[in-house]
């Protein structure tokens, strides 16, 4: 299934990590990681190309379609913004006689490889053409595996710009150079989204 695993509750009701989680093995909340030492060698040195390998053997495994990304439904989304609500909704929906929820479409498509741009035009349409607006899609590019976040839902750049300092904004940078898809990609939790706005300068990235 993956790394990311469940979470239990302290005393105080604030999450804690009951597994280790693979992601934070290349960058933890602690200022450490295995890529650290890599990024600092490539900022002091202005050689990359250590660093860029370690992402593409190391990291492209943690995202759909070697960092191209798949569709999924933003029922999934939902599902895991409010894992620990679940019970309770699904109750709920059971009383109201809501408890069904439709098939998922996307199980039965094949999304690596050149399919994906005709997969979006048939989810367009399947729609209505797209009439609505994007903001009611019901399905949403993700890069990232849902699986494989940290406990907060962020991917390895939300990691890095959880911890703030020069290095690991530096990594962040790399990291959406070599997978630019990463950057509307970075937090599964709405909680965190205006971080997304306040903290990356795109005109650094050029």
């Amino acid at each position: 299934m993956g790394n990311r695993k469940s979470l239990a509750r302290e005393e105080d009701g604030k999450p804690k990590q009951k597994c280790y989680n693979q992601l934070y093995r290349y960058v933890d909340m602690h200022g450490g990681g295995e890529l650290l030492p890599w990024i600092r060698y490539a900022k002091d040195n202005g050689d990359f190309s250590l660093i860029d390998e370690l992402l593409d053997t190391k990291i492209k495994n943690f995202m759909h379609n070697s960092g191209k990304g798949k569709m999924v439904a933003v029922a999934e989304l939902v599902k895991v913004r409010n894992e620990e609500r679940n019970a309770m909704l699904s109750a709920l929906k059971r009383k109201k006689g809501k408890g069904k929820s439709g098939p998922n479409i996307l199980d039965n498509f094949n999304q690596e490889g050149e399919n994906q741009g005709d997969l979006k035009k048939a989810l367009k349409l399947l729609e209505g053409g797209g009439r609505r607006g994007e903001a009611d899609s019901k399905y949403r590019e993700v890069v990232w595996k849902l699986d494989e976040r940290g406990n907060m839902g962020e991917n390895l750049v939300g990691i890095c710009l959880l911890q703030g300092t020069a290095m690991h904004n530096q990594l962040a940078r790399r990291l959406i150079i070599m997978y630019p898809k990463l950057v509307n990609d970075i937090f599964i939790s709405e909680n965190y989204y205006g971080m997304i706005e306040i903290t990356i300068n795109l005109d650094k990235f050029e």
